[in-house]
């Protein structure tokens, strides 16, 4: 097993319980006071810097149709029509969204196998739970994989600073949490504590976090003390 504090090959990442006084830590908060010169320097090039993003965007070329077309490719010899709705492995992973992730690659799965549930960071929120509870319930999966992994986008927002930004531009906050984190391997066994104290999954027996390393492919796994697991 990997060591209990560092992961393999990812010297930078440390396990430690994430404080709300460390989210602020790496990241400068953009100053709105246009009193001082070099405040209203910061904003103007900040503006410019959004401007560019925005542009940037707008240039973008739309790929759906090589989808398409890779689609036809794929159903020539299409061979998955026999796979049953239900995993084969009866297993649920939760994972980030990251696109250096292939999760049925480097877990080892097969079509059909396994459940994956993605979204940004891998968090565990009620729209998880909610899959969760149906993949159990009517899926028969009976354990959970979790995945985060180094270098992750959730590491460069806090969650005031994007709230403000939103505010700002949009003059409305959203209803959702960002989940913001400094450390992943706190953010997993969070995420391990909020599966177990969850009324809505009834199979709680088999569940295991792990955070993927990016630049050497491997997984470290984040434990959790039994009596977290305790309502």
């Amino acid at each position: 097993m990997a060591s209990s504090w560092q992961v393999p090959g990812c010297p930078d990442t440390h396990r430690r319980q994430v404080r709300p006084d460390d989210r602020a830590e790496h990241y400068h908060d953009h100053d709105h006071d246009h009193d001082h010169d070099h405040d209203h320097d910061h904003d103007h090039d900040h503006d410019h810097d959004h401007d560019h993003d925005q542009a940037t965007m707008s240039d973008h070329v739309p790929i759906a149709d090589e989808f398409l077309a890779a689609n036809r490719t794929f159903a020539v010899d299409f061979s998955d029509a026999g796979l049953q709705v239900e995993p084969t492995r009866h297993v649920a992973v939760v994972a980030c969204m990251d696109s250096r992730m292939d999760m049925f690659q480097l877990l080892g799965l097969g079509h059909g196998q396994a459940h994956v549930i993605r979204n940004a960071g891998g968090v565990i929120t009620d729209d998880v739970i909610r899959s969760l509870c149906l993949s159990q319930r009517f899926m028969k999966t009976r354990e959970v994989i979790l995945v985060h992994h180094t270098d992750c986008g959730l590491e460069k927002v806090t969650e005031d600073s994007l709230r403000s930004e939103l505010q700002d531009e949009l003059g409305v906050t959203p209803p959702w949490v960002v989940e913001a984190f400094t450390d992943p391997h706190a953010s997993v066994h969070q995420s391990m504590q909020r599966l177990h104290m969850s009324p809505f999954l009834a199979h709680k027996d088999h569940i295991r976090g792990f955070v993927y390393c990016v630049t050497t492919g491997l997984l470290d796994e984040v434990t959790i003390d039994p009596a977290e697991t305790v309502g």
